[in-house]
């Protein structure tokens, strides 16, 4: 029997617990690797205090608190004391993965985000003569690489991969065009609850549209606020609730409470996952008018879930819903057009159930495990597994 290939896998972030928000998906991929019989190895930063209990079965290490509770990616790069700490930071990153590096026969290296994940992955590949691969999750090439420096690194790390991977069609699309490398899609995705339909639904006196996210203007929460506003009496009989946290709540919170409103906007925070399904499962319509994400995490919950959705027409968005009959795209910004289709949805709204059931298969952490495998594995220095090793047929 050969011993289990280790792959290292540094992430910009890591929940702590259950209830933790911090790139949730991170842990279905990390059990669906270990399901096809791979010992997984888990680098990423400490913010904040350190958890009570670490997950069972995940090798985690943390490379120290130079970020206090804020993330890197939420760092003021024009205030000049940012650098020192960047500075800090790289240099406990590299230390961290060079001790894992040293204490784990490593076989492939797995960089969740060009930046700074990435970075740290090329230089450790380059140390210890192991292959690194990137998966692009959205902020990295839509943030980073737009940026002059980090850009530029952005490319590098990307240029040097053995392979690339993307969480959206699109994305994947502007990975290739940005490194000159081929990027396959590979999805993420949280798996909320094992079934949805246990959990119980939060039916209240009106119906209600949902809106789960992080409270930004960039996810589109003030349009949405704007359009149901526009719809005035045709929407009468519905309330609108928001699921999150963010740096806009609480001039969201304040614009709410406006008389015009009349109560009928809730803003819900800290809500549990299983409470959140039945909001799913109870919502007349999942409103997704982000303006910047390819394929956001509330998308696939809100599939899971069985509940229709209203999306602007970003990223792969527009292509999912359309594809799969699952609810309504408008066009980014245009707030008529977002208010006209939340009417529609209140007369009517329902998922394709074949759709649901394609698109979910699509979006499957074990279809991404299986992906990364083929086209990862013979990469490997010690290439100790064959494909029918972990779970493939020959």
């Amino acid at each position: 029997m050969p011993e289990k290939m280790n792959i290292l896998l540094i992430t910009n972030r890591y929940p702590k617990d259950a209830s933790d928000p911090a790139a949730p998906f991170v842990p279905d991929f990390v059990r669906a690797l270990e399901a096809l019989g791979l010992c997984v190895i888990v680098s990423t930063p400490l913010y904040g205090p350190p958890p009570e209990e670490e997950e069972c079965g995940v090798h985690r290490f943390r490379l120290g608190s130079t970020g206090g509770g804020t993330p890197i990616g939420s760092w003021n790069m024009l205030a000049p004391r940012t650098w020192w700490r960047i500075h800090r930071f790289v240099r406990e990153g590299k230390k961290g993965v060079d001790d894992l590096m040293q204490r784990f026969a490593i076989d492939h290296i797995l960089a969740l985000w060009a930046l700074p994940s990435g970075w740290f992955a090329r230089c450790a590949a380059r140390k210890w003569g192991v292959p690194y691969s990137v998966w692009c999750l959205g902020s990295d090439i839509n943030n980073w690489a737009r940026q002059p420096l980090f850009g530029w690194l952005t490319k590098e790390v990307l240029r040097d991969a053995e392979e690339v991977f993307a969480d959206g069609f699109a994305l994947a699309k502007a990975a290739g065009q940005l490194s000159g490398r081929r990027c396959r899609f590979l999805a993420s995705f949280r798996r909320l609850v094992d079934d949805p339909r246990s959990c119980p639904e939060n039916r209240g006196d009106r119906q209600y549209f949902l809106y789960a996210g992080r409270i930004h203007r960039d996810k589109g929460v003030f349009d949405l606020l704007a359009a149901f506003d526009q719809a005035g009496s045709e929407l009468d009989g519905f309330e609108l609730v928001f699921v999150g946290e963010g740096p806009e709540l609480p001039k969201l919170t304040s614009m709410a409470a406006a008389p015009e409103f009349s109560g009928r906007v809730r803003i819900l925070v800290g809500v549990p996952t299983a409470t959140l399904a039945g909001y799913y499962r109870s919502a007349r319509a999942t409103v997704i008018p982000s303006y910047a994400d390819s394929l956001p995490l509330v998308f696939s919950e809100a599939v899971q879930c069985g509940s229709p959705v209203v999306v602007y027409d970003t990223g792969d968005l527009g292509h999912f819903v359309r594809r799969f009959k699952l609810g309504r795209v408008v066009a980014p910004g245009d707030v008529g057009s977002l208010s006209r289709a939340l009417v529609d949805a209140a007369h009517g709204s329902a998922v394709n159930p074949a759709g649901r059931k394609a698109a979910l298969k699509l979006l499957d952490p074990a279809r991404a495990a299986r992906i990364f495998c083929r086209a990862t594995l013979q990469v490997g220095k010690r290439r100790i597994f064959s494909l029918s090793e972990v779970g493939f047929a020959p």
